[in-house]
């Protein structure tokens, strides 16, 4: 999905690059294409439909991640809120953690080897945006353009090639099964703190859970040919979630101007999140 995607992959992302890991479009004719908004749709309703999406008030997913060629393997945690909470987790052995999150309005990220840092303006943006599910849903809400730019052959499967540009300007070029009307691949440029990258990111193993299907896989492919692997294990529906999960971390509070950085403070709690969307329907895996 979507949302998730981005979210996943930045984790590691960094980790791979330090390392030094350092088909066309077929000329189809655009009138016989069919219109972008129809094919999302179709993905919304193939994965669970509005009604159930609507319900979805938090998601919990752990896994494990790995980077074979560089022979790092660790587990994953993907915490988030909507409509713009989230905080994900990486532990490897082999180069120490990973976090990134935000409340809502302090955005952040850690890591063993980068040290902390304050994600603001459009990176803040960007992350918020992940734990939005309302874009699979109501695309036309997120998107000011869309379209449908020709058919490819991905991994087997004939897929409409898509164009998407986001209201903030971000574009990215997306891949759904004609048959099934399934999400297959994204392709998109991901900033980091070492320059912006283009990565390539195929999803499968769709799984139902809480009334909507969420991939248990994401595959990422990297410019220097090396990939990355998430496979999620669990995958729970609205759960009840420790707030703590979003307090803004000490690190960045010390980066912040004094006046925030107390407010930061003052707000972090250990009241308990998801409690209220439990009632709405849960379900995991």
């Amino acid at each position: 999905m979507r949302n998730l995607l981005n979210t996943l992959m930045i984790k590691t992302t960094t980790i791979a690059i330090v390392f030094g890991l350092a088909m066309g479009a077929n000329a189809d004719d655009p009138d016989k294409m069919p219109e972008a908004i129809t094919v999302l749709k179709k993905f919304a309703d193939a994965t669970g439909g509005a009604a159930n999406y609507k319900k979805v008030k938090a998601l919990k997913m752990v896994g494990k991640v790995e980077i074979a060629a560089a022979g790092i393997s660790g587990t994953l945690e993907v915490i988030q809120v909507a409509p713009n909470m989230i905080a994900t987790k990486a532990e490897m052995p082999q180069v120490g953690s990973q976090s990134q999150g935000t409340n809502g309005e302090v955005g952040w990220d850690i890591s063993t080897m980068m040290g902390p840092r304050l994600l603001e303006d459009k990176e803040l943006e960007r992350l918020q945006d992940q734990a939005n599910l309302a874009r699979i849903y109501e695309p036309e809400k997120y998107y000011k353009e869309m379209k449908v730019v020709g058919i490819e052959e991905i991994r087997d499967q004939k897929c409409y090639k898509m164009k998407l540009t986001k209201k903030n300007g971000d574009q990215s070029t997306e891949y759904y099964a004609v048959d099934s009307g399934m999400q297959i691949c994204s392709e998109s440029t991901m900033e980091t703190q070492m320059g912006a990258i283009e990565i390539k990111s195929f999803v499968s193993d769709y799984n139902e859970v809480g009334g909507i299907k969420l991939p248990h896989k994401i595959e990422a492919e990297f410019p220097n040919g090396i990939s990355q692997l998430v496979t999620f294990e669990t995958v729970e529906v609205n759960p009840e979630l420790d707030k703590s999960a979003f307090a803004v971390p000490d690190e960045i509070k010390a980066l912040m101007p004094k006046e925030e950085g107390s407010a930061a403070k003052e707000g972090s709690g250990d009241k308990k999140e998801g409690s209220a969307a439990k009632e709405e329907g849960s379900g995991n895996k």
